[in-house]
């Protein structure tokens, strides 16, 4: 069993598929992000690139913490 989540997230019109990972103390772990973009030549019509930027991964972190404290307010 794979302790790793995969929440899908769109930004900027871009899907990614950001990958974490719960640790102790309630903390959470961005361990990965894929950017989806579409692509008639990649599998099933896209094209998976792997986002090699911390700050980006940073904030798609912080873009579904504050999306689901916002679920939890309303």
């Amino acid at each position: 069993m794979s302790l790793q989540y995969d929440i899908d997230i769109n930004c900027n019109g871009v899907d990614y598929i950001l990958k974490v990972q719960p640790e102790r103390k309630r903390k959470i772990v961005a361990l990965q992000a894929l950017g989806v973009y579409p692509d008639s030549k990649g599998t099933g019509g896209k094209d998976y690139r792997l986002v090699q930027d911390n700050v980006m991964l940073s904030a798609l972190l912080e873009i579904i913490i504050y999306q689901g404290a916002n679920k939890r307010i309303i």
